[in-house]
């Protein structure tokens, strides 16, 4: 995802993420999946980027800023980092419900021509989404297409 989708979509996290610093009982974390190329790699390849942009509980509303100009390249593997935000997910408990949402282009690989590549990808996404619903941790997924 990229161009004017992207800024919607990283705008509609900012606004579920300020209305998150003034209610006492809703945390929001926004996290952002992208590939990165290091110098020895080839056009083919790609590492896996996760990063944990966002948090309610530690970051005022005001580090929202640094949003502005956030300018993603690369590809997006779905699965190998949503793995990794389950397993940091806070568990649900009686008290409270977990949610992820998911804003995605539909496009989980890390290129077409790798062993993660989109088929494998869509088949390993969907193994982590069954253990996102088994985990009880609730799932709103979107599809932004291109």
């Amino acid at each position: 995802m990229w161009g004017e989708k992207l800024a919607q979509t990283i705008q509609t996290a900012i606004a579920i993420a300020y209305a998150s610093c003034f209610l006492n009982n809703l945390n929001v974390e926004i996290s952002f999946r992208s590939t990165i190329e290091g110098r020895r790699q080839t056009a083919k390849t790609g590492t896996p980027l996760l990063i944990y942009a966002f948090n309610s509980k530690k970051h005022s509303y005001k580090y929202l800023y640094n949003f502005r100009k956030l300018i993603p390249q690369g590809l997006t593997p779905e699965g190998i980092c949503l793995d990794i935000v389950r397993k940091n997910l806070p568990k649900p408990t009686y008290n409270e419900d977990v949610y992820l949402l998911n804003i995605s282009d539909g496009l989980p690989n890390l290129n077409v021509h790798s062993e993660y590549g989109f088929s494998a990808a869509v088949e390993h996404t969907s193994r982590v989404m069954r253990k996102y619903s088994k985990e009880g941790i609730n799932v709103l997924s979107y599809f932004i297409p291109e």
